[in-house]
C-alpha cells in the first residue's frame, strides 16, 4: 500500500479500521490474563503472556507474578 500512491487516499480508512479491531483485541486479551489468588503468603495478582501492539510474536508482554503479604 505504501508503494502504490494510487492507494494513499484509501490509507486512512484501512488504517482507522485496523487500530480499532486491534485496540480492542488488545483490551480484551489484557483484561482476560489477569489473575488474582489469596495464598497462604498473602495476595498474589498474575498478568499472564498476552497479545500488544499489532499483535505480533515480537510485541508479546511476557507473564508477571507479583505477592502481596498480608502484613503490608
Amino acid at each position: 500500500m505504501l508503494v502504490n500512491p494510487y492507494c494513499w487516499p484509501f490509507a486512512p480508512c484501512i488504517c482507522g479500521y485496523m487500530h480499532s479491531s486491534l485496540f480492542s483485541n488488545n483490551v480484551k486479551d489484557a483484561v482476560r490474563s489477569q489473575h488474582v489468588a489469596v495464598t497462604r503468603d498473602g495476595i498474589k495478582f498474575v498478568k499472564e503472556m498476552h497479545k500488544t501492539g499489532c499483535r505480533m510474536d515480537c510485541q508479546d508482554q511476557g507473564k508477571v507474578s507479583k505477592t502481596v503479604p498480608f502484613d503490608k
